[in-house]
């Protein structure tokens, strides 16, 4: 036991000499029985909070892209004694000791990677009617506690049945070496809804959404990465806007689908892309909306911004 415990010690300090640490158990193999849970080695879930588990929660498919399990997101019931009911599944990276002690977020991290990715498949929830739900996926640097870096993606819009790559790109706003990194997954961002006595409006919550995520890795390499370098090659202007958006696409690819949606999800347009053309927005009211880049291989999500 020792020597596989030192083993691991080197294996981890070599990673970090050479700055290309990855996010553990970031292919979703290793899960160990927890109680009544089944819990995702290095992450934590609510799990316990969930009255229908194992029909909702965090939990293990062999609907894999790679290996033999990936990670299912399925959104149920959620309860938060004496203060809401959610419908949020939810996977971070951390550990959950105990509801007193509360959620630990995030694990010791000095590399500096500059894009990250993963495969996902998306089913939408079926209640309440007529409520487009979305999907999030969020990563962050830290140093100091203090915000350094950040790549984010969040998903509006139809099921997505076969497995579909992302790539992110992550904006650094510092030059520091971070000390921390905190990685989420979400299957419902639809919100929550309020006790009685709550001065906050109810929103209606989804039942049902489901996110499956495999193959989470992390770029330090930017040529590795063709597609992700292909998608960058899009450019909108200008944003904010009012009338009218202009994109660049350089990409020569007359195969990458633009689509227009708004904050509820719901898909306002889309169209094949051409090399250059202006997309109209006198229609759209003030508001942010998102835009997405989606070729055969990956996808890229932006906001767009419209003030009138």
């Amino acid at each position: 036991m020792k020597h596989i415990y030192s083993f691991i010690v080197i294996l981890f300090v070599t990673a970090s000499l050479f700055g290309q640490q990855q996010i553990p158990n970031s292919s979703f193999e290793d899960w160990t029985q927890s109680g009544s849970t089944l819990e995702l080695d290095s992450w934590f879930s609510v799990n316990t909070l969930t009255p229908s588990y194992p029909n909702y929660g965090t939990l293990r498919t062999t609907d894999a892209y790679d290996g033999t399990y990936a990670l299912k997101l399925r959104s149920g019931q959620i309860l938060i004694p004496g203060m809401f009911n959610d419908t949020t599944a939810l996977l971070a990276l951390g550990s959950f000791p105990s509801f007193e002690e509360g959620p630990k977020f995030g694990i010791p991290f000095t590399s500096k990677p500059i894009s990250c990715s993963f495969y996902f498949k998306y089913t939408p929830g079926t209640y309440p009617a007529g409520i487009v739900d979305t999907a999030l996926f969020y990563l962050k640097l830290n140093k100091n506690g203090h915000s350094m870096a950040n790549a984010e993606w969040i998903y509006y819009g139809n099921a997505v049945s076969e497995w579909t790559k992302v790539n992110l790109t992550l904006n650094y706003y510092s030059d520091e070496t971070p000390d921390t990194i905190y990685v989420n997954f979400v299957s419902s961002l639809s919100g929550i809804s309020q006790f009685s006595d709550s001065h906050e409006p109810d929103i209606p919550n989804v039942i049902g959404n489901e996110l499956l995520i495999d193959k989470l890795e992390l770029n330090y390499n930017s040529g590795l990465d063709d597609n992700l370098s292909l998608l960058n090659k899009i450019n909108v202007y200008p944003n904010p806007a009012s009338d009218f958006i202009t994109i660049n696409n350089e990409t020569l690819n007359s195969d990458i689908l633009f689509s227009v949606y708004d904050i509820m999800g719901r898909c306002i347009s889309s169209e094949k892309l051409g090399s250059n053309f202006t997309y109209n927005t006198k229609n759209l009211n003030s508001g942010v909306y998102i835009i997405e880049f989606k070729s055969n291989q990956a996808s890229k999500q932006e906001k767009l911004i419209i003030q009138k």
